[in-house]
C-alpha cells in the first residue's frame, strides 16, 4: 500500500501533535506565598499617574498658542490674545517634565518644575 502524503498536511500534522503534548505544570499554591496586602510602600509613595499643571502664558501678537509634547502631540491649543494673560488648566502624564510651547513661529521648551508656570513671549 503506497499512500502519499502532501507535505503541508504532513506539516500541519507535525505541528498539531506538538501542540497537543506541550503541557504546563501548575504548582500549588502555599500559604507562605504573599498576596497584594503585603506589598510595603514608602508612605511618601505618589500613586498619581498624572499631574496637574496651571500654565499663564502672555504674548505679543494674537495667535495660536499650541503646548506639545517631545513627540508634537498636542495636549491643548488655544488663542492668544496681545497683552492679555492666558490661564491653561493642563493634566498631563505624571512621566512629563517638559512641554513645547509652539507660538508665533517660535518653539519654547518649559520644564515642569512646579505646579504653577508663567511664560512671557517676546
Amino acid at each position: 500500500m503506497n499512500l502519499h502524503i502532501k507535505p503541508t498536511v504532513f506539516s500541519i500534522i507535525i505541528l498539531l501533535l506538538s501542540l497537543s503534548s506541550c503541557r504546563k505544570e501548575l504548582s500549588p499554591v502555599s500559604p507562605e506565598d504573599k498576596t497584594i496586602h503585603d506589598i510595603q510602600v514608602s508612605a511618601g509613595f505618589d500613586w498619581k499617574t498624572t499631574n496637574d499643571i496651571q500654565l499663564t502664558l502672555t504674548g505679543n501678537a494674537d495667535g495660536i498658542i499650541e503646548v506639545t509634547n517631545d513627540q508634537g502631540i498636542a495636549y491643548q491649543k488655544a488663542f492668544l490674545t496681545s497683552g492679555t494673560p492666558l490661564l491653561m488648566k493642563l493634566t498631563l502624564p505624571a512621566y512629563e517634565d517638559k512641554v513645547t510651547l509652539k507660538y508665533q513661529g517660535q518653539e519654547v521648551i518649559l520644564g515642569l518644575d512646579s505646579e504653577i508656570l508663567t511664560y512671557q513671549f517676546n
